[in-house]
């Protein structure tokens, strides 16, 4: 998990200063790469939904490092985890890109929404015994 809730906090940190500063600029677009040319708005937006990633994939190190049992806990992180995961999938599939890619960038957040989902159910199942 450690590569991708670094890359998500820098790259999430980076959008979101870069945004802002292009806002306080008064800039209507700005060029991301790759040739895109999109509004401060948008670039805050993707860096937001990036520090999210980070701060799922933060909060599933610390719970599965302190080892908690809690159902609520474990539910929460596997209800985010799956949708910024379905998000990745739909801005992937809107966008273009390559399924190599996107495991690359993203599967930090479907190796998050898996392991929470796996928890979720030893916790229920521990409850039950």
């Amino acid at each position: 998990m450690a590569p991708w809730l670094v890359g998500y906090g820098v790259t999430g940190t980076w959008a979101v200063t870069r945004g802002a500063r292009a806002a306080a600029d008064g800039l209507s677009s700005l060029d991301v790469g790759y040739s895109r040319l999109v509004t401060p708005p948008g670039v805050i937006l993707v860096g937001a939904l990036l520090l999210a990633g980070f701060a799922i994939l933060l909060a599933a190190a610390m719970l599965l490092l302190y080892d908690a049992r809690g159902r609520g806990v474990w539910a929460a992180v596997c209800a985010v985890a799956a949708v910024l995961t379905a998000g990745s999938v739909w801005a992937a599939v809107s966008g273009g890109l390559h399924p190599g890619l996107w495991f690359l960038f993203f599967g930090g957040l479907l190796y998050a929404a898996a392991l929470s989902a796996v928890l979720l159910l030893r916790v229920a199942r521990g409850v039950e015994r």
